[in-house]
């Protein structure tokens, strides 16, 4: 078992310098790809044998709501390893389950798809810019002291 368990652990280092020195951090991404590969299989399961129709008004009218969970979570689980970044996966993720409600609701258009992700892009400018303001101030600040 033990040998399973170390085929799947994925690890990424990162490298933290902070004001009391400087420390090596591992990332382990193996569970993460387990649940990942649950999940796309779940997916493949609900497109190929479920009826869209029978869980059209599951739990609230006329939102494919299973469906779109599981399709909310795979994109996020595959995103937050693609990106290192739980929050960017998040924003993307809910940027892409969006735009599916828009095709569903006959709003998707190729224009709105557009607009949609030049809206993603503004606030992923947005946050890389606030993310620099804030360590220049804080490099600033260490200079000062």
């Amino acid at each position: 078992v033990s040998n399973y368990l170390r085929l799947l652990r994925f690890e990424y280092e990162t490298r933290n310098d902070d004001m009391k020195g400087s420390r090596n951090t591992t990332k382990r991404y193996g569970l993460l790809v387990a649940i990942l590969v649950a999940n796309w299989s779940a997916i493949a399961w609900v497109v190929l044998k479920v009826d869209p129709e029978s869980m059209r008004d599951m739990i609230f009218p006329n939102s494919y709501f299973p469906m779109m969970f599981l399709l909310f979570s795979g994109l996020f689980f595959l995103l937050s390893i693609l990106f290192l970044s739980a929050k960017r996966a998040l924003r993307w993720s809910l940027g892409i389950v969006f735009f599916i409600y828009l095709r569903i609701g006959g709003l998707g258009s190729l224009f709105n798809g557009i607009l949609v992700l030049g809206i993603l892009l503004v606030i992923e400018y947005y946050l890389s810019v606030q993310i620099t303001k804030q360590e220049k101030n804080a490099t600033i600040a260490e200079q000062v002291e």
